[in-house]
């Protein structure tokens, strides 16, 4: 995805597209907009722009919005009532805080994922990695197995760590087979959904990327506090 040859050549074709979209940016839009970049490779591309695309960029993953969730769910508590700090780089990140009415939770974050019905079968790498450096990644368990190769090192222990429940959890070629059969199924069901009635773009049914809150914020003045590249 983003490391390593993989990486650069995915890099090498995503950067040219993406300095072309900051030219246009350039000559069309205010001197000051902000480019909301949520394309792979996320640092390389959120890099170039601000450096050689002059338009200011920050990179979004919805990887820290996940995992707050999951960890809410592996403590027990609502996710609104779980703060969190994050550190690093895309898609290295790891929570580095987490705090319940304002008490430290973060060391607590091992045993609640280790005897979590669900995530102590499907979350076995970030388990591990949790287990050995104390902090919990933002990745999904696939995800994260590719920044740390050695979990897939040896296909006879690839299923040790991996869960074939779903794709995302490190299903190798996984992504892959998504997309194909995502593209397959569109170009059947399109018609389907063109009959269907339109969406309903309400605040009940808000998603949790942080593109609209960053919007609503620029726009109202409204604090929005995130982690961003």
């Amino acid at each position: 995805d983003t490391l390593c040859a993989g990486g650069i050549m995915y890099g090498q074709r995503g950067i040219a597209e993406m300095l072309n979209i900051c030219k246009d940016i350039r000559e069309v839009a205010d001197p000051n907009v902000l480019l909301l970049n949520y394309a792979n490779p996320m640092a390389m591309l959120t890099w170039a722009c601000n450096q050689y695309g002059g338009v200011r960029t920050i990179g979004l993953c919805h990887g820290v919005q996940g995992g707050h969730r999951q960890i809410a769910q592996a403590l027990g508590l609502e996710k609104k009532d779980v703060d969190i700090i994050c550190a690093g780089i895309n898609h290295q990140t790891w929570y580095i805080s987490v705090k319940h009415n304002g008490e430290d939770m973060t060391g607590k974050l091992l045993e609640a994922f280790e005897n979590h019905p669900e995530f102590s079968k499907t979350e076995k790498v970030r388990i591990d990695m949790l287990r050995r450096f104390g902090y919990y990644s933002t990745e999904s368990n696939g995800h994260l197995s590719e920044y740390v190769p050695w979990y897939r090192k040896r296909s006879d222990e690839i299923m040790d760590w991996i869960d074939l429940g779903s794709w995302i959890n490190g299903e190798t070629g996984g992504y892959l087979r998504v997309c194909t059969e995502g593209r397959n199924w569109f170009e059947t069901e399109f018609p389907n959904w063109m009959k269907e009635d339109p969406f309903v773009y309400a605040a009940d049914k808000r998603s949790e990327e942080h593109g609209s809150y960053i919007i609503e914020g620029l726009e109202t003045g409204r604090v929005y506090r995130g982690h961003f590249n």
